[in-house]
C-alpha cells in the first residue's frame, strides 16, 4: 500500500494555493482474496451486500452482509487496521416481538462472543436491562490486558446507533428491520474493528 502527496496547485485567476491532495493505493488483489475468504451467503438468502471499508489510513476491510431464508442477518468482516489481523461477524435476530438481540463474534485479534438485546419500540430503542455486561468472554479479554469496558462501549454504540437509524423500517416489520440492521452494518462494521484495534488494544 502506498501514499503520495501531491505538491500544491496555484488556483486559476492567481487566487491562493489549493491545499495538496492525498491518495492511497489499496492492493486490489488482497481485497479480492479477502472477499473471497468471506463465507458465502446461506442458501435463501436476502439483502447480500458486499462493501469495502478504507480507513483515512488506507487500512482494508471487506464485508458481506445477508439475510437467511429464517429471518437472521449476518455482516462478516476481514482485513486488518494496521497490523492487526480482523476476522469478525455479527449476527441479528428477534428474540421476541419487540426484542433484538445482537451478538459481536470476534476470531481476531483475540476471541471474544458477546450479545446485546435491545428492546424496539415504534420510536426508540434502549438496552434491555437484563443483558449481561461480563461473562467468559470479559474475563478472557480482560486477562489479555484489554479493557472489555472499551469493547462494550465500541460495539455498543456503534450497533445503538445503527439499530436507532432504522426505526423507520420497523413500521415494515421484523424482515425489514433486520435488513436495513445488516445492511447498515455492512457498511459501517469498519468503524467497530477501528474502535476496537485502536482505542481497546
Amino acid at each position: 500500500m502506498y501514499k503520495c502527496k501531491c505538491e500544491p496547485i496555484e488556483a486559476r485567476g492567481g487566487g491562493e494555493a489549493k491545499p495538496p491532495m492525498e491518495f492511497t493505493t489499496i492492493d486490489v488483489n488482497r481485497l479480492v482474496t479477502l472477499s473471497n475468504a468471506l463465507a458465502p451467503a446461506a442458501a435463501g438468502a436476502s439483502n447480500v451486500q458486499e462493501n469495502v471499508l478504507i480507513a483515512a489510513s488506507g487500512d482494508a476491510l471487506v464485508s458481506r452482509s445477508f439475510v437467511d431464508a429464517s429471518g437472521k442477518g449476518a455482516v462478516e468482516i476481514r482485513g486488518s487496521i494496521g497490523i492487526i489481523p480482523v476476522v469478525a461477524k455479527f449476527e441479528v435476530s428477534f428474540s421476541g416481538e419487540q426484542q433484538v438481540a445482537v451478538t459481536l463474534d470476534v476470531s481476531q485479534p483475540l476471541p471474544f462472543k458477546h450479545t446485546w438485546t435491545f428492546n424496539v419500540g415504534a420510536s426508540s430503542v434502549a438496552l434491555d436491562p437484563n443483558t449481561q455486561l461480563s461473562g467468559a468472554s470479559a474475563a478472557g479479554v480482560s486477562a489479555a490486558g484489554i479493557s472489555w469496558w472499551c469493547v462494550l462501549k465500541c460495539g455498543g454504540l456503534s450497533i445503538l446507533g445503527t439499530l436507532l437509524a432504522c426505526l423507520p423500517a420497523f413500521a415494515g416489520g421484523p424482515a425489514g428491520y433486520i435488513a436495513c440492521v445488516v445492511g447498515k452494518l455492512g457498511a459501517t462494521a469498519g468503524g467497530v474493528a477501528a474502535c476496537i484495534a485502536t482505542d481497546c488494544l
